[in-house]
């Protein structure tokens, strides 16, 4: 396992690009995620640190200054680790291949580590990546410095047709991270994507309780301020103008007697009804039928309730509400009230209504002025009165 010095002089690993907008932003993301990514738990119980460090860009540590290789060589000889950002255009770049060198120079080659964002390998890598500098012992014992062909494994952020972009630069990121942290790039994998996995979870716990919270919340509110209430009284009163309760009863209560039925919405009366109850008489006196009319008033709740009771139901046959007694009866008194009168409005109408079959011009109290329409004596004979006596 490979230590991390994050001391003020060290750095965890210097970033080299050439700069382009292109490289330049991929160099920032690249730093950006390593610079706050968290070393999981578990990997902590191994002595791993808990951060990678602070990564090394010269643009953001090197002030203006006539001497810059100088500079770059002391971040260098500071830095535990080499990352480069490797495109189409780094090959041609001075700057990148001698920093390259110089790491190499240090005995780092094996600390170096490619980051392919565009193009293929062959194209973005320089020539220096593709060799390192090994030491040979000789057989008189001296060490001998040579160089090695060697095909280095890039972290890859090049978009992929089999997954998201967002996988794939987390995958590039891990890769990094693992060797910068000097562990298994599985295990740091897999420990992440346990905890990545946990903090799902424990997010839709989150959402989920805020979501039952807000609903239990609206809920309240709907039933405080909007679903109607009913609500049975054994009577109600009036205070400024406005209606109360008075002795609310129970559903078994208010089932056997008169009360009054209360529509309440948000603390406020909107109507007031007075209800019978259905058990008011005892079940041994219940009637034997209901007549009733064909109304859609009486649905299943009603007639399973009088087959509860014992009750026969009876319904009228369709439109025929002469069966129905009580109908028949206001009908009757409607019709005789307010049908079989005439109003008489003038002598044109008196004379015309004088010629109906039904009119009795022998009534002369009920003609106009108490006039009758046919002239009769105004005595009676003898002989007549003689009549209607005996026939009394």
């Amino acid at each position: 396992m490979a230590s991390v010095i994050t001391s003020p002089d060290r750095y965890a690993a210097f970033i080299s690009y050439r700069h382009n907008p292109r490289d330049r932003q991929w160099a920032l993301r690249i730093m950006a995620a390593l610079e706050s990514y968290r070393t999981p738990k578990p990997l902590l119980a191994e002595a791993f640190p808990p951060r990678i460090g602070h990564l090394f860009r010269d643009e953001d540590e090197i002030p203006a200054s006539q001497d810059l290789s100088d500079q770059i060589k002391e971040a260098l000889v500071h830095s535990d680790n080499l990352i480069v950002i490797c495109s189409p255009d780094t090959p041609s770049s001075r700057w990148v291949r001698r920093e390259i060198e110089l790491f190499q120079e240090m005995g780092r080659s094996d600390r170096i580590f490619p980051v392919l964002i565009a193009g293929e390998p062959e194209q973005c890598f320089p020539p220096e990546l593709l060799r390192r500098r090994i030491s040979r012992e000789m057989p008189d014992g001296s060490r001998e410095e040579t160089w090695e062909e060697i095909e280095p494994i890039a972290a890859d952020v090049r978009p992929r047709r089999d997954e998201s972009r967002a996988r794939t630069e987390r995958r590039a990121v891990l890769r990094l991270a693992a060797a910068l942290l000097g562990c298994r790039f599985d295990d740091l994998a897999r420990r992440d994507d346990e905890r990545r996995k946990a903090q799902l979870r424990r997010q839709l716990g989150v959402a989920a309780a805020l979501l039952a919270i807000a609903g239990i919340g609206g809920l309240w509110w709907w039933d405080a301020n909007l679903r109607v209430k009913t609500q049975y009284c054994a009577g109600h009163g009036e205070r400024w103008a406005a209606p109360f309760c008075v002795g609310e009863l129970s559903e078994a209560e208010h089932a056997r007697t008169t009360s009054f039925r209360f529509h309440m919405q948000g603390g406020r009366v909107l109507d007031i009804a007075r209800v019978n109850g259905r058990e008011a008489f005892p079940w041994d006196d219940a009637p034997g039928y209901m007549i009733r009319d064909r109304d859609r008033i009486y649905g299943a709740v009603v007639t399973r309730q009088l087959r509860a009771m014992g009750i026969r139901d009876k319904p009228i046959a369709p439109a025929s509400p002469w069966q129905n007694g009580f109908a028949e009866r206001l009908i009757g008194s409607i019709r005789r009230e307010c049908l079989d009168h005439i109003i008489v409005s003038g002598e044109a109408q008196r004379k015309k209504e004088g010629r109906a079959p039904n009119h009795r011009p022998e009534k002369w109290h009920l003609q106009l002025q108490n006039i009758a329409s046919t002239k009769t004596s105004a005595r009676m004979s003898r002989s007549d009165a003689a009549a209607m006596v005996s026939a009394e």
